[in-house]
This record gives C-alpha cells, sequence and structure tokens, in this order.
C-alpha cells in the first residue's frame, strides 16, 4: 500500500531521544503519549507504562473502524492497494469538504481495466425553482461507494480523494460485496442518538456541549427461505466488526456503515422478513 508523504504532525520515535512527559510520538501508524519523561530505548508498544497509544496517524485513520476521528488532508489524497485477491468494492464514508472520489483498477498484465469517479459535496436539498437558483448549498454527499469492481486478484485499486483544503474523510474501507433478500421494505426509520449535554441549571440558564451524534437505521428485509441459514451465519460472523450496509440507492442516509443486530422471523413458507437495525460507527 502507498499513501500520502506526510503521515501525521507528531513525530516518528526515536530511541534514546529525550521526551519530556505529555510529548507525542509516532510509531507504526500509532500516536503515543508519555505519561512521564523518558529518554529510553524501547519502542513505545513495548513500553505500556510510559507510552500509551492514543490514535492512529492521521493518515491511517481511516483505515481505523473501531475510530470516529477522521483523517485530514490537503486537497488530494491518493491510496494505492495490491491485496493480492479480488477486491469487489470500496467505499469512502463519512466525508466532509470533499468533492469527487475516483477508483482505479489497473491489472499488471490487461493494463488499467476499471475507472469510475463520483461526485460528493454541496447540492440543493429542497426543490423549488427558486432555491434551485438562489438558495444555499448544503452538505449533503457523506459518501461514495462502488460495487461494481472487477474481477482481478493481482490489480493495483488507486484511490483519489479531491476536495478543498481541510477535506476530512472517516473511514474507507474495501472488500466484498454480498448481496441479501429481494428489496427493502417500505417502512425504513432513521434514529438519533444525541450523546450531547443539554440541562438547566439551577437559574433556568441553559448548558450546551455539543457531543457526538450516533445514527442508526432500521429497515425490513424479506429473504428467500434458502437464504435464513446463510444470512444467520453471516450477522453472526460480523459481530461487533462494522460493515457497510447498502439500504438504498437513492437515499443516502439508509446506507451505514457500523454494527448490525437482527430478528429474523419466520413468516412464511417461502420466504421470511429480516428486522434488520444498523448503528453507525461514527
Amino acid at each position: 500500500m502507498s499513501q500520502p508523504p506526510v503521515e501525521d504532525s507528531a513525530p516518528a520515535w526515536v530511541s534514546g531521544f529525550n521526551y519530556p512527559a505529555g510529548s507525542l510520538v509516532r510509531y507504526a501508524h500509532i500516536v503515543y503519549k508519555n505519561g512521564a519523561a523518558t529518554n529510553g530505548t524501547v519502542p513505545p508498544p513495548d513500553s505500556g507504562t510510559v507510552w500509551v497509544p492514543v490514535y492512529p496517524t492521521n493518515t491511517w485513520s481511516l483505515f481505523d473502524a473501531m475510530t470516529s476521528k477522521p483523517t485530514i488532508g490537503a486537497s488530494n489524497l491518493s491510496y494505492t492497494f495490491r491485496f493480492g485477491q479480488t477486491c469487489g468494492a470500496v467505499a469512502a464514508i463519512g466525508l466532509e469538504d470533499v468533492q469527487r472520489v475516483t477508483v482505479t483498477v489497473t491489472d499488471p498484465t490487461a493494463g488499467e481495466v476499471y475507472k469510475k469517479s463520483m461526485n460528493v459535496g454541496r447540492s440543493i436539498t429542497r426543490s423549488s425553482w427558486y432555491l434551485w437558483h438562489y438558495g444555499p448549498r448544503e452538505a449533503t454527499g457523506i459518501l461514495g461507494y462502488f460495487t461494481d469492481l472487477p474481477d482481478y486478484p493481482q490489480a493495483t485499486i488507486t484511490v483519489d480523494i479531491a476536495g478543498s483544503a481541510g477535506m476530512k474523510i472517516t473511514h474507507l474501507i474495501a472488500g466484498s460485496v454480498q448481496e441479501w433478500g429481494m428489496c427493502v421494505e417500505l417502512g425504513a426509520a432513521i434514529e438519533f442518538e444525541d450523546y450531547s449535554v443539554k440541562k438547566r441549571d439551577e437559574y433556568g440558564n441553559l448548558k450546551l456541549i455539543p457531543r457526538q451524534v450516533i445514527r442508526e437505521t432500521t429497515m425490513s428485509i424479506p429473504i428467500m427461505r434458502r437464504e435464513i441459514d446463510g444470512f444467520t451465519k453471516f450477522i453472526q460472523d460480523r459481530s461487533a466488526k462494522p460493515t457497510f450496509f447498502i439500504g438504498s440507492s437513492d437515499i443516502e442516509s439508509l446506507n451505514t456503515f457500523g454494527v448490525a443486530t437482527a430478528n429474523i422471523k419466520v413468516v412464511y413458507f417461502d420466504h421470511s422478513v429480516v428486522d434488520l437495525r444498523v448503528q453507525s460507527a461514527s
């Protein structure tokens, strides 16, 4: 894998260097913080009493599914991968100030076999003649995903992300595509769990502390009888493992990267109904 040249603002750890308490260093794509002054020669991962892991480095944050800390980049970021096996999909999730995501697949024998771009960013979110011409553009595109990559196991996959300076990408994932069920039934829901503090003191003054808002999507999916066992195993295998669930081709908010729970109701002879709940990872 290749990555942008500047990995993080934290300097690389140097053996024997004098680090005062509270110093930040990077080592093996992780940023560490020391609780006491040190000039040791033991690398941070092997010196847990001195160095504590804080978060992934900036260019690697988007690969860590367990954190909501985004990668912050300049106006262009580019990542290149070679997995040595088939990769059918790529998704960039949690985008801010990103305008375009481009995926290119290049095989060592066949050459460039795939190249597609997806524009994301700012658009009109309310439809009227006046708003189309004069209304504010609002950030609506928060993800860019590609699920039709061709089957070339030895190919390199390049993901180019373009936007304005300071753009943010929360997750960049790649993997295989699995389709389940016949459709998503009407009645799907998008819910929010707000961790912000909103309370009043004894004088009635409102205290507000903004914190993260987690999105949950719920949907009902009819699946064929023959799919029940396979889907059951799929959900069990994905326990506590963030997965990108695509519930709609036109309602972006129903497409969620997170962890899922499911309730399978065997209500008909030839098909059953899955009640799926996906909690966003960020």
